[in-house]
This record gives C-alpha cells, structure tokens and sequence, in this order.
C-alpha cells in the first residue's frame, strides 16, 4: 500500500503557487507521469499516485495551478474515464471490483464530480474555469455513472447516521442498564441488613 506524503504534496503545491514557470514545467512533467501511467493500464499504483497528487493540486491549487489542469489535464482524464477496457483489463478490474476496490476510472468520476461542484462552497471559481463543468456535462451525456456515485454517497451517509443513532441508543442502554444494577446492588444491601438486623 502507499502512504501519501501529504506533507511533500503541500509544500509542491506552495512551491508551485508562488512559480508560474515552474508550476508549468512540474505540471507538464506530472502529466506525462500521468499519460505513461494510464497507457499501462487502467489499473495500477502510479496512476492511483497521480490522482491524488493531481486532487490534491486541484483543491489546494490557486491560478498557477488551476489554469495548467483546466487547460490540459481535463482532456486526458476524461478520455481515460470513457475509455473501453480490453478483454484482459475487464477480467482484471472485474477480480479487483469483486475486493470491492474502487477502480481509478471511478476516481477520477468522483473526482470530476467534486470539482464542477456549483455549490457555494465550490473549491473552484466555476465562472473563471469553466471546462471543469463542461467535462461533467460531456462525460454524463456519454454515460458517466455519476448517478451511481451520488447514490452510494447517500447510502454511506444514511447508513453513517444510522450507525451514529444506534452507537448513542447502545450508550444510554448501557448507562440504563448499569444504573439498574447499582439500584438493584443497594436493594439487596439494604435487604441483607435488614434481614440481618
């Protein structure tokens, strides 16, 4: 398994929010990284790499940044998230999404879905960098399960609030049942001395 340097990842990122020219050069160099990654297969530790260190970019990125991944990665990723698996590839993720592993084509859903977001709290000015939305437009037309992801969001939601509901029922049960036996604990004293006096 990786461990994300989450560290390294935020000082690249300052790095490369205080340097246009350098924030081009890295951003070109990662999106080779990216393109050599996917061209292996549509599965595998580097590109997992890429994804997140590229999401992380995104959401911590100011124009120096933004404007690189709007301007060239949203391409490449989208195409990679339309693309047909060979028989050998479909085996492979079909064994994997048995595991119940999240597939890189499935990330980078998510991860298109969460950055076209129009909410307020919208980590991206969707006005000045429009091509975040139009690639969730384009890759929904073609068929994007994004409804799915949505759907499974709100399932891990409800069942998160189910288990916190029945997590603080447990707790006032125990403390319930704890303070019946301490009254029926002095019940039995009391009987005892009086039985004894």
């Amino acid at each position: 398994s990786f461990d994300v340097q989450w560290d390294i990842i935020m000082d690249i990122t300052d790095a490369l929010n205080g340097d246009t020219g350098r924030a081009k050069r890295v951003l070109a160099h990662l999106k080779r990284i990216l393109e050599k990654a996917i061209s292996i297969s549509a599965n595998n530790q580097s590109l997992k790499n890429c994804l997140i260190v590229i999401d992380s970019f995104t959401r911590n990125g100011n124009d120096n940044i933004l404007s690189v991944i709007h301007s060239t990665y949203l391409s490449v990723l989208s195409k990679f998230a339309l693309s047909q698996d060979s028989d050998s590839q479909k085996l492979k993720s079909l064994l994997q999404s048995s595991e119940n592993i999240k597939t890189c084509r499935e990330r980078v859903l998510e991860l298109i879905l969460d950055w076209q977001s129009q909410e307020s709290d919208s980590i991206i000015d969707q006005m000045k960098y429009p091509n975040f939305h139009r690639t969730f437009v384009e890759l929904k037309q073609n068929g994007a399960p994004f409804n799915k992801i949505i759907v499974e969001r709100e399932r891990l939601k409800k069942q998160k609030e189910i288990d916190e509901r029945n997590r603080k029922f447990k707790e006032m049960q125990d403390k319930h049942n704890k303070n019946n036996n301490n009254e029926e604990k002095e019940d039995d004293i009391i009987r005892h001395k009086i039985g004894t006096a």
